[in-house]
């Protein structure tokens, strides 16, 4: 869909409304605003209860992070936190700090995982699970909630390695949406993301 809508934006239309029920398609639809022309629309819902969402009022300074987060908080590829939810984690995104912000974005632009960004990403987790938490370190958190808490296992976060195979599926999300300006994109199978070191 926003493949056929940058081709309008470079054929000079002045109007464009992309229609979809997902998430993911609002989500990339913010994201590429900044190159689809200044009245684009976002169409969700059917029949009456059918909603247009102007992007040019709703894109932001953290739009750019949104695909990264997305992607995390749980896309339709990627899985999700248990019992978890997108409004816990929106809530967590509007409260992270710039560097947090940063990380993000660089992660949805370029898709290269670095130590940096991994404890970057850990501290949002941490905050989803214990909010306003000063612990960073997911292993740290769930020390703590077993000892604290005494939190069964469903209630912890992600163990150290399980997170980095959460990043990991999120990275190649995010490949597969950098892609989107490409008519037959030629993608690597999933399985080499697992070669990827931390």
């Amino acid at each position: 869909m926003l493949l056929h809508a940058l081709h309008a934006t470079a054929d000079g239309t002045s109007e464009i409304q992309i229609h979809s029920p997902d998430t993911d398609v609002f989500v990339l639809s913010l994201r590429r605003y900044p190159d689809l022309c200044e009245n684009t629309s976002f169409v969700t819902g059917k029949g009456s209860n059918h909603r247009v969402i102007k992007l040019r009022p709703t894109v932001q300074g953290k739009t750019a992070a949104l695909p990264t987060f997305h992607a995390i908080s749980g896309a339709d590829n990627t899985g999700s936190f248990s019992g978890k939810g997108k409004l816990a984690w929106w809530k967590i995104l509007q409260e992270a700090d710039e560097d947090v912000i940063t990380k993000l974005e660089t992660l949805t632009v370029n898709g290269n995982p670095t130590a940096e960004t991994e404890t970057a990403i850990e501290k949002p987790v941490c905050q989803f699970y214990l909010l306003k938490t000063t612990i960073t370190e997911v292993k740290e958190l769930r020390w703590w909630l077993f000892r604290k808490k005494q939190a069964q296992s469903e209630r912890l976060p992600s163990t150290q390695d399980a997170l980095h195979v959460t990043i990991l599926r999120v990275l190649y999300q995010l490949m597969v949406w950098n892609n989107d300006r490409i008519l037959n994109p030629q993608l690597p199978p999933p399985r080499t993301m697992a070669g990827k070191e931390r």
